[in-house]
C-alpha cells in the first residue's frame, strides 16, 4: 500500500504524520510531534530545521520518500485574476505574464508562481494565483538537500488545510466523496503531471447571495482561514495574527523569557491560578516583537512544556512559601487581559475577512482547529463574527488511528496542515507546487537519467576509441614494416606473362620498390617471382621472406663466380657495432664522455655524397684533448683493417667548450664509410 508523509514546520512546533493506504480510507499510521529547535546567533534557522526534520524522520522510522512540505501562508503573494484563457496549459504557459500587472512588491521573475482555478467561463478563467519568492525556496532546498532530504512537493498551507477539510466532509458528504471519485480516477490514469487541478463537481460554479462555510486554523503566528461554497474555493488568507502575540504582551509585561510567558499561560489557562516565574527566566528588559516576526509559520497555541517551571504554588499548602515582592507572577488578570486584546484583535481581523466575501449572503458552518482554537473564547469570536455555530474540525474521528482518546484529542487539533499534505500526496486534488523551475522535483530515475545517458554514452565511445586506435597503431605498424601501397599488374612477354609490380610503404618500400637497389638487383623472372612471394607472406614475414630470397640469390652468386669476400653486404649494424667496439676498447682512456648523437648515412655510394656516420660526443675534464686526440689516433690506426668499415674521420665542426666554467667541450665527428668492408660478423 501507498504511503505519503506529511510536514508541518511550525515555528514552535515540528509536526509530521504518515499516511498509510489511499486516499479513501488512509490510516495514521505514525505521528511524530516535537518541539522545534530554535536556532542560535550563528547559525542558519532553515538548516537547524532540516537538520531536525532528518533527526525526527529517522528516530520516528519514518519513510523520506513521497514527502510533502508545507510553505507559510504569510510568505506567499496571493492574488485573484481573470485570464483570457481557458485550459490548464495554456494558463500555465501565460500566468507569470498575466501576474506581472497584478503583482508589484516584487519581481515576477523573481517568484515560483503557480494558480489555482476558482471558475471557468465562456473564454476566460477566474484564478488564484500564488507567488512564493524564490529565495526562500532557495533557501529551504540548500537546507534540505544538506540534510539529504528532496521534498516531492512543497504545498501551501492554506490548501493543505482546504483538502483535509473538503477530506473529512467539512464541506458536504457529497463533496468529499467527489474528491474521493476524483482522486481515484487520477490514480487510474495514471500520475498527476503536476498541474493544479480545478475543484469542481460538474454543478454550477456559485454565484451571489450563495451560502458557504468557513474553515479556520488558529496557529501561533498567523491565523489561516477560508471560505467555501459548494466545494468551490471562494476565498483564503493567511491573517497576520496568533496566539503568540498574546504571549509576547505577556513576555514584554513581566519581563520575562517567551518560552516561560508560554508555559504561564498555559497554565493559567488549565488552572486558574497566579503563576510564579522562576529566576533563571527573568530577563533585564522586556523582549521585543522581533521575536514573534521572525516566526514565519503558523503554530497552535502552547505546546512546549517549560521543564525548567516551578511547580505552582498551591495556596492551601502550608509548606510552600508565599511569593516573596521580588519574585516575578504571571497573575490571572494579566492574562486575562491579554486575551481581551488577542480575542479583540482577532475579532477585527475576521471582520475584514468576511467583508471581502462579496458573494457570500451567509455563512451557515465554521470550523476551527489549530492549537490556538482550545485558547479560551477563541470559537465564540468565530460564532460571533460569521453568525453561525463554531464547531472542531475533528481528522482524526475519520482517519484511522492507534491513539487513545485522551492522546487524540490532544493531538487532533495540531494535525489538520500535516495530514492535508499527506493527502495530497495520495492522490488529494487541487493544492499549489513550489517546486517549479530551477526548483521542479526529479525522481531518483530523473536524477540518475543524465548521468546514465553520458556512462551508456561512454560505454559505446570507450570501446568504438580503443578499436579505432588500436587498428591505427595496426596501420602504423604495417606502414612502418611493409604494408602493400597498390600492385599494378601488366601483360608482357612472349607467352603474355604477367609482370607484378608492387609499391610498399615502410622498410620494405626501401627494398622493392622502384628504384631502389634491391629492386634493380632482382631482375627477370627472379624479381617477379620474389615479389609474388612478398606479396603473398603475411605482413610481418614479408622482411622475413626477402631476407631468405636475398641470401639465396647472394650464394648463387658466390658459387657462380668463386668470390665471396667481396660480395658482403653492407650492414648498418655491422658499423654501429664496430664503432660501438671502439668505444668500449677506449672507456678507461676516455674518462668521462657522453655520445649525445649518432647520425648513420649508407643511402649513398656515390663519391659526392658518400656513406657516413657522424658522431655528437662529450668530453669533460682537465685534458679532454690528449683524450681526443687518442681516440682519433685509435681509429686512424684501423682504417687499413679490411674489417673496418671507416676511411677517414673529419671533424664537423669546431669544439664547443662546456660553459660555467667546466673543463671539456662538445665535439661532433664525421666518419666516411667505405664503399666495400669486411662484415663478416667476426670481431673487429
Amino acid at each position: 500500500m501507498a504511503k505519503s508523509v506529511g510536514v508541518d514546520s511550525g515555528a514552535f512546533e515540528l509536526k509530521i504524520v504518515e499516511l498509510d493506504g489511499s486516499f479513501r480510507r488512509p490510516k495514521l499510521s505514525k505521528v511524530c510531534l516535537e518541539p522545534a529547535e530554535t536556532a542560535g546567533p550563528d547559525e542558519d534557522p532553515e538548516q537547524v530545521r532540516a537538520v531536525q526534520i532528518r533527526e525526527v524522520l529517522k528516530e520516528g522510522g519514518l519513510q523520506r520518500d513521497n514527502l510533502a512540505m508545507a510553505a507559510c501562508g504569510r510568505d506567499v503573494l496571493l492574488r485573484e485574476l481573470k485570464v483570457p484563457f481557458v485550459g490548464k496549459e495554456q494558463i500555465r504557459r501565460v500566468i507569470k505574464f498575466e501576474a506581472e500587472s497584478e503583482i508589484h512588491s516584487h519581481s515576477v521573475d523573481d517568484l515560483v508562481v503557480d494558480f489555482h482555478v476558482f471558475e471557468e467561463l465562456e473564454s476566460e478563467t477566474r484564478v488564484l494565483v500564488a507567488g512564493l519568492p524564490k529565495t526562500v525556496i532557495e533557501a529551504r532546498m540548500k537546507a534540505l538537500e544538506s540534510a539529504h532530504l528532496d521534498p516531492e512537493r512543497m504545498d501551501l498551507d492554506l490548501m493543505a488545510l482546504y483538502r483535509v477539510a473538503e477530506w473529512a466532509g467539512c464541506f458536504g458528504e457529497e463533496v468529499a466523496q467527489a474528491a474521493v471519485e476524483a482522486a481515484e480516477a487520477e490514480a487510474e490514469d495514471g500520475e498527476s503531471d503536476g498541474e493544479v487541478l480545478p475543484t469542481t463537481l460538474g454543478a454550477a460554479v456559485p454565484g451571489l447571495g450563495v451560502q458557504a462555510r468557513v474553515v479556520a486554523d488558529v496557529g501561533a503566528s498567523a491565523t489561516r482561514v477560508l471560505a467555501v461554497a459548494g466545494g468551490e474555493l471562494l476565498d483564503l488568507r493567511a491573517l497576520r495574527i496568533g496566539t503568540d502575540s498574546l504571549v509576547q504582551e505577556i513576555a514584554n509585561a513581566c519581563s520575562i523569557k517567551l518560552t516561560a510567558a508560554r508555559a504561564a499561560v498555559q497554565k493559567v489557562f488549565d488552572d486558574g491560578e497566579d503563576v510564579v516565574i522562576a529566576d533563571s527566566d527573568v530577563v533585564a528588559s522586556a523582549p521585543t516583537d522581533e521575536v514573534v516576526a521572525e516566526s514565519r509559520e503558523d503554530d497552535e497555541f502552547v505546546l512546549v512544556d517549560d521543564s525548567d517551571a516551578p511547580p505552582v504554588p498551591d495556596a492551601n499548602d502550608s509548606s510552600v512559601a508565599a511569593p516573596t515582592s521580588s519574585q516575578v507572577v504571571v497573575t490571572r488578570e494579566i492574562v486575562a487581559t491579554a486575551k481581551d486584546r488577542f480575542l479583540m484583535r482577532l475579532r477585527r481581523e475576521l471582520l475584514r475577512f468576511s467583508t471581502g466575501l462579496s458573494r457570500v449572503a451567509s455563512v451557515e458552518r465554521v470550523f476551527v482547529t489549530g492549537g490556538g482554537s482550545l485558547m479560551p473564547g477563541v470559537q465564540a469570536v468565530f460564532s460571533e463574527v460569521f453568525s453561525a455555530s463554531a464547531e472542531p474540525l475533528d481528522v482524526l474521528t475519520r482517519l484511522a488511528h492507534d491513539l487513545d482518546d485522551e492522546e487524540a484529542a490532544s493531538i487532533g487539533p495540531r494535525l489538520p496542515i500535516a495530514v492535508g499534505l499527506a493527502l495530497g500526496q495520495l492522490g488529494g486534488r487541487g493544492g499549489f507546487d513550489f517546486r517549479r523551475e530551477e526548483f521542479a522535483f526529479k525522481r531518483k530515475f530523473e536524477q540518475l537519467k543524465f548521468p546514465a545517458a553520458i556512462a551508456c554514452l561512454l560505454l559505446i565511445l570507450v570501446p568504438v576509441f580503443f578499436i579505432v586506435r588500436r587498428n591505427q597503431q595496426i596501420n602504423q605498424l604495417e606502414t612502418e614494416h611493409a604494408r602493400t601501397h597498390s600492385f599494378e599488374v601488366s601483360s608482357g612477354g612472349r607467352g603474355g606473362e604477367s609482370k607484378v609490380e608492387a609499391t610498399y610503404y615502410g622498410l620494405l618500400g626501401h627494398l622493392v620498390n622502384r628504384g631502389f637497389p634491391v629492386y634493380e638487383a632482382l631482375e627477370g623472372e627472379n624479381r617477379d617471382k620474389v615479389l609474388r612471394q612478398v606479396e603473398g607472406a603475411e605482413t610481418f614475414d614479408r622482411l622475413l621472406v626477402l631476407r631468405s630470397a636475398l641470401r639465396r640469390a647472394l650464394e648463387a652468386e658466390q658459387s657462380r663466380t668463386g668470390i665471396f669476400s667481396d660480395l658482403q653486404l653492407r650492414s648498418g649494424a655491422y658499423v654501429l657495432n664496430w664503432f660501438a667496439q671502439q668505444i668500449h676498447d677506449s672507456e678507461e682512456m676516455l674518462g668521462k664522455f657522453l655520445i649525445m648523437r649518432i647520425d648513420l648515412d649508407l643511402e649513398s655510394e656515390s663519391e659526392r655524397q658518400p656513406s657516413k656516420l657522424v658522431v655528437k660526443f662529450m668530453l669533460q675534464g682537465d685534458n679532454y684533448r690528449e683524450r681526443e686526440a687518442s681516440l682519433r689516433a685509435r681509429f686512424e690506426s684501423r682504417f687499413d683493417d679490411p674489417s673496418c668499415p671507416f676511411s677517414n674521420v673529419a671533424e664537423q665542426r669546431g669544439e664547443d667548450p662546456l660553459q660555467a666554467g667546466v673543463p671539456g667541450a662538445v665535439l661532433q665527428w664525421q666518419f666516411s664509410i667505405k664503399n666495400d668492408f669486411r662484415a663478416d660478423g667476426g670481431d673487429a
